[in-house]
C-alpha cells in the first residue's frame, strides 16, 4: 500500500500543482483584460483628441485665409491711395509751374 499512497499524494500534489497554475492563468487572463480595455479607451480617448485637433486646425486654415484676402484688400487699397497721391502731386506741380509762369509773364523786351 505504501506505492499507492505514493501515487495518491503525487497525484493530488499535481492536482494542486494544476490548480495554481490554472489560477495564474485566470489572473493573466484578467490583467490582459484590464490592459485591453484600458488600451482600447486611451485609443478612443487619441481618436476623439485627433478629430478635435483637426477642426481646430480646420479653423486656423481657414483663418489664416481670411487674414491673408484681409491683407490683400488692404495692400491693394494703400497701392490705389498712392496711386491717387501721385496723380495729385504730379497735377499739384503742374499747376504750380503754370502759376509760375503767369506770375513771371513774357521777358523784358531790351530797350
Amino acid at each position: 500500500m505504501g506505492a499507492l499512497a505514493d501515487r495518491l499524494e503525487a497525484l493530488e500534489r499535481r492536482e494542486r500543482e494544476l490548480e495554481q497554475a490554472l489560477a495564474a492563468v485566470d489572473a493573466q487572463r484578467e490583467r490582459l483584460e484590464t490592459v485591453r480595455a484600458e488600451y482600447e479607451s486611451r485609443r478612443d480617448g487619441l481618436a476623439e483628441r485627433t478629430r478635435e485637433v483637426e477642426v481646430l486646425r480646420d479653423s486656423l486654415r481657414h483663418e489664416q485665409a481670411r487674414l491673408v484676402a484681409a491683407s490683400l484688400v488692404l495692400e491693394e487699397r494703400e497701392r490705389a491711395v498712392q496711386e491717387h497721391a501721385t496723380e495729385r502731386a504730379a497735377a499739384k506741380a503742374s499747376s504750380d509751374a503754370d502759376w509760375w509762369s503767369k506770375q513771371l509773364g513774357t521777358p523784358l523786351e531790351a530797350a
